[in-house]
């Protein structure tokens, strides 16, 4: 799967616990449209329904996460930044490649 030509944001996470989950959606082409300590929103610039939600809370981490080549998205709350960061990456990973797939269907 070829990641998309994508000019990388200079725009950094303000949480940097995410750091490197914030490079691979750059990588993908997501934009970050909402950036503060405790919320990161990720974009895809082509489909208004494809948007990744992470909000920090003193309770866990919940994640929003689009499902791919669908108008819905789940959430699933998580306990820890390492199982947060680790679900994020996975799922973003079998997005991509659905939607990669789906192109030569």
């Amino acid at each position: 799967m070829a990641l998309l030509e994508h000019t990388a944001s200079t725009i950094e996470p303000m949480n940097k616990e995410f750091s490197n989950v914030h490079k691979k959606f750059v990588e993908y082409g997501w934009e970050l449209t909402t950036n503060t300590s405790r919320t990161l929103v990720y974009n895809y610039p082509i489909s208004a329904y494809d948007e990744f939600h992470i909000g920090v809370t003193p309770n866990g981490i919940s994640v929003c996460v689009p499902v791919p080549l669908g108008n819905f998205a789940y959430r699933v709350k998580l306990n820890t930044h390492a199982e947060a960061i680790d679900h994020i990456l996975a799922q973003l990973d079998d997005f991509e490649t659905k939607r990669d797939r789906s192109r030569y269907v």
